[in-house]
Order: C-alpha cells, then structure tokens, then sequence
C-alpha cells in the first residue's frame, strides 16, 4: 500500500464534517496563493516542515510573553516564504481572553488611516492587551518617500505606546517585512535610535533549496492529501485512490522541476496544486482518449485547459507599463463549420481605445500542413493563433506563414506525444507543457493587443515613446514565437520604425538608421540575448522571459527616442 494511500486513511478517520469544509477553504488558499486565517492546530498534520513551523511559534509567544506583550517585533523573510501565515498562526494561538489581536494591511488601507483605526481598537478594547499585525508594509516602503511615510508611521505608534504604558495597558506591534526591504528600513533613525534598536526580530522564516528538496515527499503527499478529502465527489476520491501511486510519483517529478528555479515557497505551492487539479481532472480522460486517437485527445485536453487558465491571467505589469487593461474569454466557433477552431475574445481598455479583438485558434493537428487553411482565416479575422506540435514536419508554405506579423506560433513540441499515456513520465511531460503553454498564450494575448494598440494611439512627436515601446516589445515577442534568426528580426525593426518615422513626417537616411540597429545589436548584446556565432548573431531564446523583453523594451525605446528626438 503506498505511502501516500496510508497517510490519507489515518487523517480521513479523524476529520469530522467541519473539518472539511475548513480543508477546502484551506486548499483554496494554496490555489490562490493567499493566506489561511486559523489556528496552527486545527490543520497541523497537513502544514509543511511543521516541527519547525511549531518550534519558532513556541519560541516566538514565549518572546512575547517574556516581554510582557509590549514592544516592536518584525517577522522577517523573502517574498512568498510564508511570513503572513506565520504571522496569523502567531495571533490565532495567544489567549483571546486576555489579548485582543487586529490585522491591518497596508495593501488595502493608506498609511494614513493606520493610526485611526489603531485608535479606534484601543477604546473598544479597554480591559484587554493589544496586539496589532502590520502586514505588507513593503507596499509603501517601495516608494520614493518611504523615508518620510516609514518615520511618521513608526513615530506615531511609538507615540500609542507610550500613551497606553502611561495608563498601565500593554500593547504590542508586529509587522512583516522582507529581507532586502528589512535592511533600509532597519537603518531609520528616529530620535537618535535606529528601527533596528527599535524593533526586536520575533521569527525569520525562509526556505533553503536543500531544505525544500529534503522536504519532497512531505509537502507532494500532503497537497495530494488536502485535494483528496476537501473533494465531495466518491468518483473522484476513488480516482485518486486507484491511482495514487501515479499521482504521488507525478508530482514529485513536478516539485523537483519546479526546484530548478528560484522559485518561492507561495509559487511553488500555487502551480502544485494547480496541476494537481488539472492532472486529476484529466486522469482517467487519458485513457479514454487512447482509443479515439491522439489528436482527439490533445485538441480535447488543450481546449479544457485553455479555458480553465484564461480565467486566471493576470496582465498587473501589463497595465502598469502600457496602461492597457486586458480581459479574456474562449468562444467557440458556432457560425464556422470547422471544429478545430475555437476563438479567443479580447478585450483591451486602455485610455487611447476600448478594442474586442477575435482571434481564431486552432487546435487540430490535421490542418497544420495546409497553410491556406490557416491563411484564409487569417485573412477574414486580421489575427490567428496556432498550437504547432510537429515542427519538423511543417511545410515550407505554413512556415513563411507562421512568420507574418498576423499569426502567433505556441509550440508544443513534446507533449503531443504524451498526452494519451497515462504515466507519471507522460503527465509531467504534460503538465510542465501546460505551465509554458500558459506563459507562451499571454505573449499572444500581449502580442495582439498591442499591435492594435500602435495602430490606434496617435502617430506624432508626443507619443514617439509610447509608439517605440509598443513596437519593440511586440517585436521581441514575434521574435520569441516564430522562429526569427536575428537578421529576421533586424529587417522588421527597420521597417517598423521607417513605417512610423515617416507617418510623423520624418525620413532617415539608411546611415543614420543603420546607427540605430547599432544602438540596439549593443544593447542585446550587451545582455545577453544576442550571441556572435562564425561572423552571424543568434538569438538566446531561452533568455528571453516575459520580464527581459518588457525591460529590453524600454530601454531601447528610451534610446531610440531619445536620438530621434535630437534630430527633431
């Protein structure tokens, strides 16, 4: 019996009904990466590294208690490490009866408002000790003034503690704060004392790599367990258990994958239990498709993920660099006969237009060796995306296709071949595709967006950034797809900004525009994402993420703005 069926039969004979519903919220949480309000023990056996977990809470309420639960305490980690959580266990375990706890989070409430409220708390409380939780103060420590806000925020608390020793109450302040962000805030001074002298460390809570890989086997099988029993359906608790052996080695290869980066703690348990779900809800389809045919299957499986992570994109650093809020949605294709293509619905607001955009993608292997298919479609609809899983066997015709400014390639090269075999070797294979999938069908959304986006924002001396920014960074993304060499690549920067130099009135001469592809060859170059190989430059794809081109971007738009706006 495996270890992981053991561990589910020992924990579902002691969870009552309420439990479960608390288990459900619980894996809800690690869905969304946000914290679970609870006590520790009420969900003890399913925490990661709880023997450690328990030792610095214990260590930390006797710290508390030793101080007579007055004071400054910071709990300190890197982001995502579990900090808040901490923090609500810490509060959830003190004597409600004698300590009246208050979280407030500095995400949600301006800087402003926190005495107030702290104000507030203390008259409804009189006979009670304070404890107050200042989370996600980094939220304004980031800024420019943190200085001036972090020295009247703490300036004012230490003014309440002072009032409250004054009439003999107690009252305590904890706040969470990451270690880079830890190390300004700590060399404040305020009345000639530093923050550091101030604010007393009550935990610090971070993860080695070693640490999370000796843990494997803890942290795979207790997701595993929490998904089993917060699940209703017998069907799907019997799936599991029929398979736990599959489920439990799947996610292993998962988590050590997941290793291989700098990944947080928060994120490695975001996309666990995100697979998870996903690998569970398609457990025994698998197999069903294996009958039907290959293609079947991944059209079938792809179009049901698409669906499920097109809620879920979130596009914040989208909105913050070119001001452009997007919105998706999956449509099918009920007014065309074809059923391997389903159409993706964007809507993009932004303050220049508010835009619905259709795009056409297909699914189907079938079609993808007949490029008039694809060619017609893109003709009535302007834009297309394409999942190409077999990119040796292309025709030359659909390759020159895939490398027009109106189609986007997702390639999915392995896992087609997996996809109907139901193995942990397979299922990794899988899902790891799907976690890029999701990356790669972002840079299409992205991609799309902006290229309606230069056609609509003005075309004059005001907006000459704005226009580069959006041209470079759709540039790099096309880039990244559709397999440019970088003389591709060079062609398509030359036209672009000739295109728009001359809608402004302006004509470079071929020198002076040769300069510029200098400026941004040294800039790729420079980071890496451009190689000289036997006198020819290629690209370093692997070094291109989401992050680097919009960095990339904005930084050979500045430059290229900046020498044309000399010669203006």
């Amino acid at each position: 019996m495996s270890s992981l069926i053991t561990f589910l039969e020992e924990t579902e004979r002691k969870i009552s009904d309420r439990d479960l519903e608390k288990l459900k919220n619980f894996f809800h949480s690690w869905l969304n990466g946000i914290p679970f309000n609870s006590r520790f023990d009420e969900l003890e056996p399913f925490i990661f590294m709880r023997e450690k977990i328990k030792s610095k809470l214990k260590r930390a309420l006797k710290t508390l208690e030793i101080n007579g639960w007055s004071g400054f305490y910071a709990i300190i980690g890197n982001s995502g490490s579990g900090k808040t959580q901490f923090a609500l266990w810490l509060l959830n375990n003190v004597d409600k009866n004698e300590v009246y706890t208050s979280i407030i989070d500095l995400a949600k409430i301006n800087p402003n408002e926190v005495i107030l409220e702290i104000k507030r708390i203390i008259r409804k409380n009189k006979e009670k000790i304070i404890g107050v939780f200042i989370d996600n103060i980094d939220s304004f420590l980031v800024e420019q003034d943190y200085l001036r806000k972090a020295h009247q925020l703490i300036t004012n608390l230490l003014t309440i503690e002072k009032q409250i020793i004054d009439i003999s109450r107690h009252i305590f302040f904890i706040i969470t704060i990451n270690q880079s962000t830890w190390i300004r805030f700590s060399n404040l001074e305020i009345s000639g004392k530093k923050l550091s002298d101030i604010f007393q460390i009550l935990s610090r809570i971070s993860f080695s790599l070693h640490e999370l890989k000796s843990v494997k086997s803890d942290i795979t099988k207790k997701i595993a367990a929490v998904y089993y029993l917060s699940r209703e359906s017998k069907a799907v608790k019997e799936k599991i258990r029929n398979n736990a052996k599959i489920v439990l080695s799947f996610l292993k290869k998962f988590y050590l994958s997941q290793l291989k980066s700098e990944i947080r703690l928060r994120d490695l348990v975001i996309n666990m239990s995100s697979v998870l779900k996903t690998f569970i809800e398609h457990l025994d389809e698998s197999m069903i498709y294996a009958q039907k045919g290959i293609n079947t299957a991944c059209k079938t499986i792809l179009e049901s993920y698409l669906t499920n992570i097109l809620k879920d994109i979130d596009y914040g650093r989208v909105n913050e660099i070119f001001n452009i809020s997007i919105f998706t949605n999956l449509k099918k294709a009920e007014f065309m006969e074809r059923s391997d293509i389903i159409f993706l619905e964007i809507k993009a607001i932004s303050s220049f237009y508010k835009e619905i955009i259709y795009i056409p993608i297909f699914l189907s292997t079938e079609i993808l060796r007949k490029a008039d298919i694809i060619a017609e479609v893109r003709r009535n609809y302007g834009n297309v995306i394409v999942f190409l899983p077999y990119i040796r066997d292309i025709s030359e015709s659909l390759f020159d296709l895939i490398k027009t400014p109106e189609v986007f390639c997702i390639k999915l090269a392995p896992w087609f071949k997996y996809a109907c075999y139901l193995s942990p070797e397979g299922a990794f294979i899988l899902l790891d595709s799907f976690t890029r999938i999701n990356v790669d069908l972002r840079r299409a959304i992205l991609y799309f967006v902006l290229r309606v986006s230069s056609k609509i924002i003005p075309h004059d001396k005001e907006n000459l950034e704005s226009i580069i920014l959006i041209k470079i960074t759709s540039i790099l993304l096309k880039a990244y797809s559709s397999f440019y060499n970088y003389s591709d690549f060079e062609k398509l920067i030359v036209t672009e900004i000739t295109d728009l130099l001359s809608n402004i009135g302006l004509s470079l001469s071929k020198e002076y525009i040769s300069r510029l592809i200098d400026v941004i060859r040294n800039i790729l170059e420079t980071r890496n994402i451009i190689e000289l190989v036997n006198n020819q430059y290629i690209f370093q794809i692997d070094k291109l993420s989401t992050e680097t081109i919009f960095e990339l971007a904005k930084t050979i738009s500045r430059e290229l703005a900046f020498r044309i706006k000399f010669l203006l």
